[in-house]
């Protein structure tokens, strides 16, 4: 443990010669509401909670924390995931290839990134569709 504490110790210490300010910039720079976080590469990242095997694939709620999807496919050999990616496109507007599955392969919470800098516009989007 005495390990462990000197390189802390020492990261603080390197942190401190550093110009001050640039850690607080990068959180300036990401905006987060509720479920949606704006990242510094102006991609967007939303929060979902998905529920496979709906008899449509639609959004159902949208809370602090995740906007609530369910899905037509089921989940099993990536067919929910594939779904998941392909109704987020339509149901945000933007193409396919601009949407991505960045965390929860294999979980109902999933992560998903969109190359868009509208975060406003697709949280009202997102709020509208919300049944």
């Amino acid at each position: 443990m005495a390990k462990n504490k000197g390189k802390a110790s020492n990261a603080k210490a390197n942190t401190k010669g550093n110009s001050k300010g640039k850690g607080n910039e990068k959180e300036s720079n990401e905006i987060k509401k509720g479920p949606l976080q704006m990242l510094k590469d102006n991609t967007l990242r939303i929060q979902l909670q998905v529920k496979p095997n709906a008899q449509i694939s639609q959004v159902v709620e949208y809370t602090d924390d995740y906007v609530g999807v369910q899905l037509s496919a089921p989940p099993k050999d990536g067919e929910a995931n594939t779904e998941c990616v392909k109704f987020m496109a339509e149901a945000l507007g933007v193409k396919k290839s601009e949407v991505s599955l960045i965390g929860g392969m294999k979980s109902r919470e999933k992560v998903i990134r969109v190359e868009t800098s509208d975060i406003d516009g697709i949280e009202k989007r997102l709020k509208s569709l919300a049944i």
